[in-house]
């Protein structure tokens, strides 16, 4: 199993678990065609497909996990693999349907990315210095938080959205840290304000070398709202 398909099964397996407008400095970060927060079927209507043209890896109330192969033209390249990965936010276990929080796009070793970049670049603003993104899962203590930081390099591009210390109003800080817990594993009020500083609503990468990104053996277009959704969620 590759390590892109272990971490669907995780994220469904452990997640029983709804981006803002950007600021005038960086763009908002939206998937290709559709957009976050929409159902499975919705998705797929966005890209005029039907069931019996993707592959289901996991569907339940919980989570959904889909991968489309199709020569489609995203960002100016024709790919491989699309998969998109959907999350139920509703914690109540009452109400809700999974919803989109990542798209990840493969490209075939001979496509050009320098393409998908200049054409991320127009959606979504010149690429930033560097990203962090927070796993699903802990594997580490409880009270630490899984992330990880991707540098901008020549074989990788990365964008963001607004910081969530941007989105969060000040004077309700306490309460969303409180409910955020439930929806971010090592998540403390400890380190709840270098989290809100450093997580943001939507984040984009770009890679176009071999092992560029962890996520693709060599090209490949990643974009995860997880964040924002649980804002969304949160603020409700």
């Amino acid at each position: 199993m590759n390590k892109k398909l272990a971490g669907i099964f995780v994220m469904c397996a452990l997640l029983l678990t709804g981006c803002q407008g950007a600021k005038k400095s960086s763009k908002e970060i939206t998937p290709p065609d559709t957009g976050w927060g929409k159902m499975v079927d919705e998705v797929l209507a966005d890209w005029n497909l039907d069931r019996d043209q993707v592959e289901i890896f996991s569907e339940t109330d919980s989570a959904a996990a889909i991968a489309v192969d199709t020569e489609a033209t995203v960002f100016g390249e024709k790919t491989a693999r699309v998969m998109f990965q959907f999350i139920n936010f509703d914690q109540s276990g009452t109400a809700g349907k999974p919803v989109l929080c990542e798209m990840d796009i493969t490209y075939p070793d001979d496509a050009d990315m320098d393409t998908v970049k200049k054409e991320m670049e127009k959606a979504y603003g010149n690429s930033k210095d560097s990203i962090t993104r927070y796993e699903l899962f802990q594997s580490l203590g409880d009270d630490q938080l899984p992330e990880y930081t991707y540098k901008k390099a020549d074989q990788l591009a990365v964008w963001s959205g607004q910081s969530l210390k941007e989105v969060i109003p000040s004077d309700k800080s306490a309460e969303y840290e409180t409910a955020w817990e439930a929806y971010q594993p090592g998540l403390t009020a400890d380190n709840w304000e270098s989290y809100t500083e450093q997580a943001s609503t939507a984040t984009a990468v770009c890679a176009s070398g071999a092992e560029a990104f962890p996520m693709f053996e060599k090209n490949g277009v990643s974009l995860e709202a997880y964040p924002g959704l649980v804002y969304e969620q949160v603020k409700k």
